[in-house]
């Protein structure tokens, strides 16, 4: 299988330095690299294994499809897949409601 080209986005790179700032403050230093080293793992499989992230219920729920997401310790990996190429869009934390912010940057 040939390797798809992952892009972060910028406004998911913005994501991962508020989950390294909120993390480094509330846990500390340790846990913040652990967290964001393991994100970048996830992130990093999807090269390969682009389809393996369910859908995103709350876009399907309101018609939006093409939108596939990966939990990986308590976040939640937003991405799309368009020819060759894997977008990550958005990294946000699973408790959070992710309708409203979601649809401010996805549509």
């Amino acid at each position: 299988m040939k390797k798809l080209d992952v892009e972060i986005t910028s406004s998911a790179v913005a994501d991962l330095v508020n989950i390294d700032e909120w993390l480094h403050e509330i846990e500390g230093a340790a846990k913040a690299h652990k967290v964001i080293e393991q994100l970048f793992a996830c992130i990093e499989t999807l090269e390969r294994y682009p389809m393996r992230g369910s859908t995103v219920p709350e876009l399907t729920d309101i018609t939006i499809l093409g939108y596939r997401q990966i939990v990986k310790v308590s976040y939640r990996i937003i991405y799309r897949v368009s020819g060759m190429n894997v977008y990550v869009l958005a990294i946000f934390h699973q408790r959070r409601d992710l309708s409203s912010a979601l649809l401010g940057r996805l549509v």
